[in-house]
């Protein structure tokens, strides 16, 4: 078996990008690597609701880039496992970033996995139907540019 150290999860905080996150964990469990939960922030959406605006006196990236950070941390604390203590380990080491930036999640996830030294990708997908449509946008860019080996979850 590969002996990967460590393992990147991109987060979109989907139903498909939990089941990956759980995943990873249950690999990272059987091989000791340490996980990082990563969240892209690619724009800031224009119809966004009142409750998650950033205040005025507030720096709008940082704003964003925070809220992420915060449910990073509570998915973090959520992850559930067959093994409850290997899973306290798991949870307390797995680290969180949160990447503001104007180019492609996709992009960015890759850029960081080489960036960071990271040797698997785990991430989900959306299921659509058709080859191309059940890796989706992002996975298969990350498929396409990413160095490090990538398990994609199904739905």
């Amino acid at each position: 078996m590969i002996d990967y150290n460590s393992i990147l999860v991109p987060m979109d905080f989907s139903p498909a990008a939990r089941k990956a996150a759980r995943r990873a964990g249950e690999v990272s469990s059987l091989i000791g690597a340490k996980m990082t939960l990563l969240h892209v922030l690619e724009h800031f959406p224009e119809d966004t609701p009142n409750n998650v605006i950033a205040p005025e006196n507030v720096d709008t990236e940082q704003f964003y880039v925070e809220q992420a950070r915060t449910r990073l941390i509570e998915l973090r604390s959520h992850l559930d496992f067959d093994d409850s203590t290997t899973a306290m380990e798991i949870i307390v080491s797995t680290a969180v970033d949160v990447v503001a930036s104007p180019h492609s999640a996709g992009r960015v996830i890759s850029e960081y996995a080489t960036q960071h030294g990271m040797e698997l990708i785990v991430m989900g997908t959306h299921g659509r139907h058709g080859l191309l449509e059940a890796i989706g946008s992002t996975a298969g860019k990350v498929l396409r540019t990413a160095s490090a080996d990538i398990l994609v979850v199904k739905p």
